[in-house]
């Protein structure tokens, strides 16, 4: 290009010369320094608009390209999305490091299968009612229960999501040696958590509705995988466990502040042996308040810290004896509380609940207390107190030896699991916990023959062997406040001593 523009200047200059007169035809003609350095000047503005023209050319290549490399990097994550999606429709849903965890590839339908084995060995020593060996052949003492080998749990559950917003459980459990409906079973099936809800709010509002446990105690609503010991304490024996109903629930305030709303058939004491089924068409009403205020804050010592109250209030019009025997466990211990009905008194009338809790964690060790307090209302053909009353309460602290964090009402972490060829002997942890319950000794069901008054106390040692595999040893030490007949060789017994060893895995 500047070529041309040379040459077509140089053109000029020669037709400026051959024009000029005749006469200069001859003799060539002489330009001035001023018409040779305008001539000049020309040229150099003439190259100069073929740069700039040339740079305006190049810059507009450059921005082409740039809106090009832009735009492939905006349609980038399509792209991969849309090759994975092609990837994940040819490889099977099943990833096996989820284990049992199934899922469609867009993710609305997911299933997990889980469960649980509890093997329990249960050793009942023999001391007669003033704390002595009892001599060979006397009747004054001797064991309530056999020693026995246990299968106190083999349970197994299916969890699983339908368009991500529904959700499902149905889980089962066989076991040997617990009393259902009076009657000593060494082995039977049974459902425990059997429902399905909403969660298409999030945390902020789910529904659910069929079979579950009612939010009242929190060491009863604590999973049995995740208690600091081999059995729940004896105030779990004055709560419902599983029962039938609605439910809602919801979470605030980043979780800090939890709700629970609910409906059910109504159970006065214990699922099971007691009260499990719907004999009336009155219904209880059941709700649960947690609050742990320092969850979102850069405040580790009181971070886990959290206070609760739960309550539940039903009416009975089905008259019976109430509340019944209140056995120590499901494993065919004495009862810990007795009643007897005087002057035709009747379990009629409202019966409320209420249950103060409270837990703590911090680093290793977390401390748990809780308070409750139930009255049932009666009805009697003498003039007797017009409502039976019972409270009980416990407080326990757990401490992990080996240093690893105990978090709330989940599984501890071992730093290295048990192997012994490597060294490694998982995580240790002790607990520590003391519970007391009580109940009217005044009333038309409880009289000054019964036993009205028991204290529990009961050290235990965990083995966490993985995160998934424990060995709980626990000796738990029972008072009670008159002797009693443990009901195995007609002995009675002011105290009883109990070791509990229960080996457990759960996936």
């Amino acid at each position: 290009m500047k070529f041309v523009w040379s040459a077509v200047i140089a053109l000029g200059v020669a037709g400026v010369a051959y024009a000029d007169d005749d006469e200069a035809k001859t003799t060539p003609r002489q330009y001035t320094q001023a018409e040779i350095e305008a001539l000049q000047d020309l040229a150099n503005r003439v190259l100069k608009l073929e740069e700039l023209q040339q740079d305006a050319e190049l810059e507009k290549l450059k921005a082409a390209a740039a809106r090009e490399r832009q735009d492939d990097q905006a349609s980038l994550p399509g792209r991969v999305s849309n090759l994975e999606k092609q990837v994940a429709a040819q490889k099977p849903t099943w990833d096996a490091s989820k284990m049992l965890s199934f899922s469609t590839p867009d993710g609305n339908f997911t299933a997990k299968i889980g469960g649980r084995l509890y093997v329990v060995y249960r050793h009942i020593m023999d001391w007669n009612s003033n704390g002595t060996a009892p001599a060979a052949g006397a009747t004054s003492g001797g064991p309530s229960a056999a020693d026995s080998f246990i299968v106190d749990s083999a349970r197994f559950q299916l969890d699983g999501t339908f368009f991500k917003d529904f959700y499902y459980r149905i889980e089962g459990e066989a076991k040997s040696g617990e009393t259902v409906n009076g009657v000593l079973s060494t082995g039977f099936f049974r459902t425990k958590d059997v429902y399905m809800g909403w969660q298409g709010l999030g945390d902020w509002f789910q529904f659910q509705a069929g079979q579950f446990k009612m939010t009242l105690s929190q060491e009863e609503t604590t999973s049995s995988r995740f208690i600091d010991f081999a059995e729940r304490c004896l105030i779990n024996r004055l709560v419902p466990g599983h029962i039938q109903g609605v439910r809602a629930s919801g979470a605030l305030f980043e979780k800090t502040f939890e709700w629970y709303l609910g409906i059910t058939n109504g159970s006065s004491v214990r699922d099971g042996d007691r009260g499990s089924l719907d004999t009336n068409d009155e219904k209880d009403y059941f709700g649960r308040f947690f609050l742990t205020p320092f969850k979102t804050m850069d405040m580790g010592f009181v971070k886990s810290l959290r206070v609760g109250f739960d309550f539940s209030r039903g009416k009975r019009d089905n008259p019976s004896v109430a509340p019944g025997q209140i056995s120590s466990g499901d494993l065919g211990l004495p009862n810990i509380l007795t009643t007897a009905a005087v002057g035709g008194a009747v379990f009629e009338g409202v019966q409320t609940r209420e249950d103060w809790n409270f837990s703590w964690n911090y680093g290793p060790m977390n401390v748990r207390a809780e308070y409750l307090w139930i009255k049932n209302e009666l009805e009697a053909t003498a003039p007797l107190a017009g409502a039976h009353h019972q409270n009980g309460w416990y407080v326990s602290s757990a401490f992990v030896l080996t240093g690893e964090e105990k978090t709330l009402e989940n599984r501890i972490k071992p730093f290295a699991n048990f192997s012994p060829l490597d060294g490694n002997w998982g995580a240790w942890e002790l607990a520590a916990r003391w519970a007391v319950v009580n109940q009217d000794n005044d009333t038309g069901i409880a009289s000054s023959a019964n036993q009205t008054h028991t204290t529990e106390y009961t050290f235990g040692l965990n083995w966490w062997m993985t995160p998934n595999v424990i060995m709980r040893i626990d000796w738990e030490h029972l008072v009670y406040d008159r002797d009693i007949v443990t009901g195995f060789n007609g002995a009675l017994k002011r105290s009883e001593d109990e070791i509990y060893i229960r080996w457990q895995i759960d996936f």
